[in-house]
């Protein structure tokens, strides 16, 4: 679970590098509006934030099962 969590948070980083170049490029093209990136990062951001605690959840719980 802990490593699958952690491509998880990869991809999702990985996902809110390309909505930030988009949104800036969008300053400059009119084929682009800045408010759906804006979008899609708040969405991004959010999924890295629950991300973040599920990884801390599953390190904690196996760190806890080791001790064990």
């Amino acid at each position: 679970d802990l490593v699958e969590l952690e491509g998880l948070r990869g991809a999702v980083a990985g996902k809110i590098a390309a909505w930030q170049v988009l949104r800036a490029l969008a300053m400059h093209d009119d084929r682009l509006t800045k408010e759906e990136f804006e979008v899609l990062l708040d969405r991004a951001d959010d999924q890295s934030q629950r991300l973040y605690k599920l990884h801390l959840q599953v390190a904690q719980a196996q760190f806890d099962a080791s001790g064990s």
